[in-house]
């Protein structure tokens, strides 16, 4: 059958049904041909025929407008509509194959379009919305809505809900590259639609955002350390106690694997923040969006598994380090010096400490975890630390009932040979230990050890003495000098203070001076915070400066620079007492306007103890007395 024998608008066959030709009506002609033209670019053929049906909307549309309004739409992009035709539908669309291409428009749509910088392909069941192919024997399927959101997001491609189009185009659940580039070619990017197709499409990009808003807020973790752009280093010091650096290596490191559950990074994240703030399971499965408490202590256990297994093996026990090690690198000379007499051999401190813990269900564990000096459940680990404060190992952890104390514990690390600490150890090495191994001493030293009350400074002779002439010996330092060994200007300002408060009334700097070794001082320092702290510090020297100190406060052991304590006595016996002037403080004059009553406090506790013992032996009298009447009533 010829090409004349369709309608050119609809491409219905003619068979037995009347047809026109245009050109016989010129108004009619120019109608469709700039409605043609506003859509294709291009002009319909004058000779070309429709058929009735074409013929009959088209002239009652040419008549209810008028000329005037027709080239108005000039102006405005004509929305693309169907390509399918039917004769009892109030809407018909004109189909044509051009150029191997199908051609879609409405030509019976008069209405108010509205342009939009967006991509809107036409709709049809025999010619596919992308590639413009027909379908015949090729599998066709709707388009469903996650693929329509998708390319009016990311790509501002509109398909309308009725669009079909080749199964080829589908990459992965959405269009292909291929396909997105075919639609932005054969159609224009910016469309116009109708008011009617502009509230579906608002209403679409409306439903898809509540949809993703509602599965982003399913989804939102308070706390979510896979992202860890979204917290700074000082986040990560306060949930887990180390540095994002550090949490993103130990984590690549362990032997975990990601589950549906959580990933590596959450399941150490959140062991090590309920080891760090003591959360309840029931607050992290809230904070880390888990389940239930039950997951949440899976995920702590499979976490702390994988690091027992992966990463303490490599940072805490006898087998991560080497003796020789611990002498070189973790060993304070002036410990090796007071401890070991200068040899190289090792020097531990061992102590046992607590961490509390919940109350038990079991029985007998809640009460061998039952502390009768803490009066709570605890468990307690030996601590192995070496002297610059290096933690060699961390031994347990042990019970806490009165059984488990610290001579019980050392007497069965040694015997059960606890990370062979019996093959680590050599003879001869140091163990700095409390009163609490007393029932330990004999074993320990049976075992070829050397022990050491961390007290060691009360079981050296020391001689008390005035400040202002003993050891004089000791180096005359200028201000630079101090400033180079307390690394700043604090400690020399603090020092001031300290050493007028530790002058006596006599105005006498009490130091004591060792008389069992050459070259050490010490001196008890009063705390300006507490009245009840007193700090020992010792500091050794020789004739041309300070080799070595240390000091009991919190401060006091730093590898570099020195406390306000040490530096009171350095400022004190090598510039201050060659210089009085420098003791003078104005500040301390204000201690003279102010009256005390302390005194008064003293004797009155004084008077009250002997008074009540007056009434003591007036009780007792009296006592003495009611026994003896009652002797004579029985008498």
């Amino acid at each position: 059958m010829s090409f004349q024998e369709r309608c050119y608008l609809c491409n219905a066959l003619f068979k037995n049904r009347r047809s026109y030709t245009l050109i016989e009506s010129q108004s009619l002609f120019d109608n469709i041909n700039l409605l043609y033209e506003l859509l294709h670019s291009q002009s319909i053929k004058r000779d070309c025929q429709i058929c009735n049906v074409c013929y009959q909307k088209h002239s009652k549309r040419l008549k209810l407008s008028d000329q005037r309004s027709l080239y108005s739409a000039r102006s405005s992009n004509v929305e693309s509509m169907t390509m399918d035709f039917q004769a009892n539908k109030t809407t018909h669309t004109v189909e044509k194959i051009f150029h191997n291409k199908a051609v879609t428009c409405t030509l019976l749509g008069a209405a108010e379009t509205i342009q939009v910088p967006v991509c809107v392909p036409p709709i049809s069941h025999k010619y596919c919305s992308i590639c413009l192919k027909t379908f015949g024997r090729a599998s066709a399927m709707n388009i469903t809505d996650n693929i329509r959101f998708d390319a009016l997001l990311n790509n501002m491609v509109y398909f309308r809900p009725e669009c079909r189009f080749c199964t080829t185009h589908i990459e992965e659940e959405k269009l292909s590259s291929n396909a997105i580039r075919l639609v932005k070619t054969n159609h224009v990017k910016v469309a116009g639609i109708s008011a009617d197709t502009f509230k579906s499409m608002l209403n679409d990009i409306w439903s898809e955002w509540k949809r993703c808003n509602t599965a982003f807020q399913a989804k939102l973790v308070a706390i979510d350390f896979n992202q860890s752009l979204r917290y700074t280093d000082h986040d990560y010091w306060t949930l887990v106690g180390i540095t994002k650096e550090n949490f993103n290596g130990n984590c690549n490191h362990l032997g975990m694997r990601n589950t549906s559950n959580r990933s590596i990074h959450m399941a150490v994240g959140c062991l090590l923040t309920k080891l760090r703030l003591g959360l309840s399971n029931n607050v992290l499965a809230t904070l880390f969006s888990f389940s239930s408490k039950r997951v949440v202590g899976k995920v702590i256990e499979s976490a702390r598994k994988s690091l027992v297994k992966n990463f303490v093996p490599k940072y805490l026990g006898f087998e991560h380090i080497t003796r020789d090690k611990i002498i070189q690198d973790h060993t304070r000379p002036l410990a090796k010096y007071l401890l070991t007499g200068g040899k190289d051999s090792a020097v531990l401190i061992l102590d046992s400490t607590y961490i509390y813990c919940q109350k038990s269900a079991c029985n007998l564990l809640q009460r061998r975890l039952f502390s009768m000096h803490k009066s709570r459940p605890l468990i307690k680990p030996m601590m192995c630390v070496a002297t610059v404060g290096y933690i060699c190992s961390a031994i347990g952890p042990y019970f806490a009932d009165w059984c488990n104390n610290d001579a019980n514990i050392m007497n069965h690390i040694l015997h059960a040979n606890e990370e062979e600490i019996l093959n680590w150890f050599k003879p001869d090495d140091t163990f700095v230990v409390d009163r609490g191994f007393r029932d330990s001493l004999d074993y320990i030293r049976s075992l070829g050890f050397n022990l050491e009350d961390k007290e060691f400074q009360k079981m050296k002779n020391w001689q008390k003495i005035n400040g202002a002439g003993a050891a004089p010996n000791f180096p005359t330092l200028t201000q630079e000098q101090l400033q180079e060994l307390t690394l700043g200007i604090f400690q020399i300002k603090q020092a001031i203070s300290y050493a007028n408060e530790h002058i006596n009334e006599d105005g006498s700097y009490e130091i004591m001076i060792s008389t069992q070794t050459n070259g050490f001082l010490k001196a008890k320092i009063q705390s300006r915070h507490s009245n009840k702290k007193l700090y020992h510090a010792i500091v050794q020297y020789n004739n041309r400066t300070v080799l070595e100190w240390c000091c009991q406060c919190p401060y006091g052991n730093v590898t570099i620079g020195t406390c306000s304590h040490v530096a009171s006595i350095l400022w004190y016996l090598g510039l201050a007492r060659h210089d009085t002037s420098k003791l003078k403080q104005l500040s301390s004059n204000y201690v003279e306007v102010f009256k005390d009553a302390s005194p008064m406090l003293l004797a009155d506790d004084d008077g009250d103890d002997e008074d009540n013992d007056d009434d003591d032996e007036d009780d007792e009298e009296e006592e003495k007395q009611n026994g003896d009447d009652e002797d004579e009533v029985h008498n």
